[in-house]
């Protein structure tokens, strides 16, 4: 397995995310944070850290899957992706997770690829 930090392009800066890579994996999951400020771990800054995310990717991973846990444009690692993370729109949302979606793909694809060569 392979965890590395993976980034696209958002409306301002940088959208950034999570991945546990497992060679040959059944399949890849995107775990998306819930509402308010949640960071990719499952982590809050009112005192929530439990890691819930976090554990549940390493869960995954060690059953065969890959994931990517990713920062809402405009909190923590994607902080700088908007001006104001209060006016993000669900339809934002939507379209970041089609972003990561094509991104992680390629990851998982590109992952794949230089394994069996």
């Amino acid at each position: 397995m392979a965890n590395e930090i993976m980034s696209i392009a958002g409306p301002r800066g940088a959208l950034e995310g999570e991945a546990i890579i497992v060679p040959h994996g059944k399949a890849g999951i995107i775990i998306i944070p819930g509402s308010g400020p949640t960071d990719r771990n499952g982590n809050g800054p009112m005192g929530l850290h439990t890691d819930t995310y976090k554990l549940l990717a390493e869960s995954l991973s060690e059953a065969g899957f890959s994931t990517l846990r990713i920062d809402k444009r405009g909190f923590f690692g994607s902080k700088n992706a908007v001006t104001d993370a209060e006016a993000v729109t669900i339809e934002d949302y939507a379209n970041d997770v089609r972003l990561w979606h094509a991104a992680f793909t390629e990851r998982l694809g590109a992952y794949t690829r230089s394994a069996h060569q």
